[in-house]
């Protein structure tokens, strides 16, 4: 046998060519780097915008996607545009201790209204529970209030007021 076919076998063991195999272990490291360039490194930019946005702008901005020559696309609600053109080179930095460096070279910037998660909303508040001489007085109070809708709306804020007032 040569040293060339020793140096071969010694290097790669056989692997059985039958029956399925997982594409991870036959892509490997290749396919993530190359996945990485292709824009997906976004997913890892996205999870963690919070902590490259901080609390000021993240609310206020989302990443949109990430072109192979490295500009990321961020949509931003009004006046917050402004905060993450002079925050760039900041921004730049820490996506860059996120995802890699030079994954993202700029940012195009995108003005628009963000679409908010529903974790975002405010439960609605419980209906106001008076006592029988609570809701007399309220209804006292409103009585010569001669249009009916403003009527009820008076009367539901105040007995919100008086609910609100009796809870602290």
């Amino acid at each position: 046998m040569s040293e060339r076919e020793e140096k071969d076998k010694s290097e790669a063991p056989r692997v059985a060519t039958r029956g399925p195999r997982k594409l991870g272990g036959l892509a490997g490291r290749t396919a993530r780097e190359l996945a990485a360039g292709k824009g997906f490194a976004v997913m890892s930019i996205a999870t963690r915008w919070a902590d490259i946005a901080g609390p000021q702008l993240a609310p206020h901005a989302r990443p949109v996607s990430v072109t192979p020559a490295g500009v990321m696309t961020v949509k931003v609600e009004g006046a917050a545009a402004l905060l993450i053109q002079h925050q760039q080179r900041d921004l730049i930095a820490r996506i860059a201790q996120v995802s890699g460096e030079g994954v993202v070279k700029s940012l195009k910037i995108v003005q628009g209204p963000l679409a908010r998660p529903n974790e975002t909303l405010l439960p609605k508040p419980q209906p106001p529970r008076l006592s029988a001489a609570e809701e007399e007085a309220v209804t006292r109070s409103v009585e010569k209030v001669s249009d009916p809708g403003l009527r009820e709306s008076l009367r539901q804020l105040m007995r919100r007021s008086v609910d609100n007032a009796r809870r602290r």
